[in-house]
C-alpha cells in the first residue's frame, strides 16, 4: 500500500496562514490533495497538522484523513520525523510500502506523480526528491520506502527529477504562483 502525507500546520513564519491562503478562490491546500488524488498507486492520503480547522476542512471537502500533530513536530522540524510521527497513528503501518511527502506551497508542480512513483518503484529507490532548476531539492516532492524511513535509513539510494514548481515562502513567490497558474490552467481535479 501506498499513502501520501501532506504537511500542513497552521503557522508558518515567512507567509501567515500560507497552507490556507487563497490562491485564486481556493486555499493552497486544495491543489496539493487534489494533486495527490490524481494519483491511482496512492492507496490513502493523510494530512498532518497542528490545526483542528485544517483537519476538518481537509476531512470533510476532500475525504482525506488527518493526523494531529503536537508542536513538537511543527516549525523548523526534518519532514522525516513528521512523515514517522504520521505512520505511528496508522495502526497498519507496517502494511504500507511507500510513503508520498507533498508539501503544500508548491501548487504549480510540473511532475507527474504517477510517472515519478512508478519509476520510484521498478528501481527500488529508497528516497526520491524533486529539485529545482538549480539542482537544489526543492521539497515539492518525496518518495521514501516506508521501512528506510521507519530505520531512519533514507537517503541510501537516491533519485531527483526537476519540478519547475514556484517553492513559496513569501509574498512574491505566491504571487508567482499564482501567475503560473492561471497561466497553465493547471487542473488537478481531473
Amino acid at each position: 500500500m501506498i499513502i501520501s502525507v501532506i504537511p500542513a500546520q497552521s503557522t508558518s513564519r515567512r507567509l501567515p496562514g500560507k497552507n490556507m491562503k487563497e490562491m485564486l478562490g481556493r486555499p493552497l491546500l486544495d491543489y496539493t490533495i487534489e494533486y495527490a488524488k490524481k494519483c491511482p498507486l496512492i492507496a490513502e492520503i493523510y494530512v498532518s497538522t497542528d490545526s483542528k480547522e485544517i483537519a476538518e476542512y481537509a476531512s470533510k471537502k476532500f475525504g482525506v484523513q488527518a493526523v494531529l500533530r503536537s508542536q513538537e513536530f511543527c516549525g523548523e522540524v526534518i519532514i522525516a520525523d513528521v512523515l514517522r510521527h504520521c505512520l505511528s497513528q496508522i495502526p497498519y503501518a507496517d502494511k504500507i510500502s511507500r510513503v508520498v511527502a507533498l508539501q503544500v506551497d508548491h501548487p504549480d508542480r510540473t511532475v507527474n506523480l504517477t510517472d515519478f512513483l512508478q519509476k520510484a518503484i521498478e528501481h527500488d529507490i529508497a528516497d526520491a526528491i524533486t529539485i529545482d532548476p538549480n539542482g537544489i531539492r526543492n521539497g515539492s516532492i518525496r518518495i521514501l520506502r516506508t521501512k528506510d524511513l521507519l530505520e531512519k535509513r533514507i537517503s541510501y539510494s537516491m533519485m531527483a527529477v526537476l519540478d519547475k514548481c514556484t517553492n513559496i515562502h513569501i509574498q512574491s513567490d505566491f504571487d508567482k504562483a499564482k501567475k503560473n497558474l492561471k497561466q497553465c490552467s493547471l487542473d488537478y481535479s481531473e
